[in-house]
């Protein structure tokens, strides 16, 4: 039997999971303000944009969790270590502990990322391949201080549902699956899909075999660890999901420069892809490698981290 548990961690406890059922409810788009973000170029303007620092983050932010894992380990340890402090303390002294905590984390959170950007910590660039485009675009669209270019490699466009956004892929069906049936669909399709080897053309097998190889032993290891023992692919089905979903932010709010790099003979994500993100950027640049494909793009990394260095310098 587990001792009762003192008003305030159970108040807590309460709080916690609310927010992370409104977050689940709601999507962490409706919570943005909630969530700790560095001061923006609009100081404390409490009506900017929601990715931006709000006096009431020091506190909202403590009770935001990123996945079921995340808030189950942080309520046992609210358990184990909140309950006997209440006990001892009583429950006005704890509560005031906890706030405490709670705002002086997200005091010291923003300090030292403004001690680092004033110490010569200067912004970075962020490169996403295929998938990562999108998370790449995300992180200079959410926080535009610490973000001076961003690549894209062979990356997914914004979801369109029209026949140009699946038209020349090799396999269409996961992502098919994700927008007509959610997790679920997708779940279902992934039980009998396998991969087609049409969706790679001769250039990336070429750079799977010789500098990319481990790229390709990286992929097949982690597939492996994710289905074992019957085990679901979540994060891959997720993704999936995301992409043919609204992003929750708009390609316009990049501000910083682009790169948009996109091979013209890619069967997994095909270049109508980089076609359709390049007008939406506010400073962007589109180059097209004629003969690569999915992978064999990425043999552009070298030449794209030198246009970043140059970008970065403007």
């Amino acid at each position: 039997m587990f001792p009762r548990i003192p008003k305030i961690t159970q108040a807590l406890m309460i709080a916690n999971v609310v927010v992370f059922l409104l977050q689940q409810v709601l999507g962490d788009e409706a919570l943005a303000s909630m969530m700790l973000w560095p001061l923006g170029p609009n100081g404390l303007d409490l009506f900017s944009a929601g990715y931006e620092f709000k006096p009431w983050q020091l506190l909202t932010y403590g009770f935001m969790h990123g996945s079921f894992p995340h808030l189950a380990f942080n309520m046992l340890a609210l358990y184990m270590f909140g309950a006997p402090l209440e006990y001892t303390w009583g429950d006005r002294r704890f509560l005031a502990y906890f706030l405490v905590c709670i705002v002086g984390a997200g005091l010291l959170q923003l300090v030292v990322g403004w001690w680092a950007v004033s110490q010569g910590g200067q912004p970075y660039p962020t490169v996403g391949a295929s998938g990562g485009g999108p998370h790449a675009l995300a992180c200079a669209a959410l926080d535009p201080q610490h973000v001076a270019a961003v690549v894209t490699l062979a990356g997914v466009a914004p979801f369109a549902d029209e026949p140009w956004w699946f038209d020349g892929m090799a396999s269409p069906g996961a992502l098919e699956s994700a927008r007509d049936g959610g997790r679920e669909g997708r779940r279902v399709y992934g039980e009998t899909a396998e991969f087609d080897e049409s969706s790679f053309v001769d250039t990336d097998w070429q750079a799977l075999a010789e500098e990319w190889s481990p790229l390709g032993a990286d992929a097949g290891r982690a597939s492996a660890e994710a289905t074992a023992n019957g085990s679901v692919p979540w994060g891959e089905i997720d993704d999936d999901v995301a992409f043919t979903r609204d992003w929750g932010f708009d390609l316009a709010q990049v501000e910083c420069p682009v790169l948009v790099m996109q091979g013209s003979r890619d069967r997994v994500i095909p270049r109508a892809h980089g076609e359709a993100i390049f007008p939406q950027l506010v400073g962007g640049e589109f180059w097209l490698r004629p003969r690569d494909g999915h992978v064999a793009v990425l043999r552009g990394l070298g030449v794209a981290l030198d246009w970043v260095l140059e970008a970065s310098s403007r």
